[in-house]
């Protein structure tokens, strides 16, 4: 199981080790004996994540999250300019 730095704790992989699953975690900053993980596999799990994270932000130009809805309106005909051929 690949995980974050911030699943780290002795419990955690006692329980999966408890339950048949080999952990892959790399090892917190202020571990005083760190624990060996695969390192190229973390690295592997970083591009996924980065992918992940551009499939969520194309998603929300897509869907345009980032509009607010006052902006995907049609303008009224008295909020168009007179040029434009409205003149009330």
């Amino acid at each position: 199981m690949l995980a974050d730095r911030e699943y780290d704790a002795a419990w955690f992989r006692n329980e999966l080790i408890g339950i048949g699953i080999s952990p892959c975690i790399p090892p917190r900053k202020a571990r005083n004996v760190p624990i060996p993980h695969k390192a190229d596999l973390c690295r592997q799990r970083h591009k996924i994540e980065n992918m992940f994270a551009r499939l969520k932000d194309w998603r929300r130009i897509a869907t345009r999250y980032d509009r607010s809805p006052s902006c995907l309106s049609p303008p009224s005909p008295w909020q168009l300019p007179s040029f434009a051929g409205y003149e009330f």
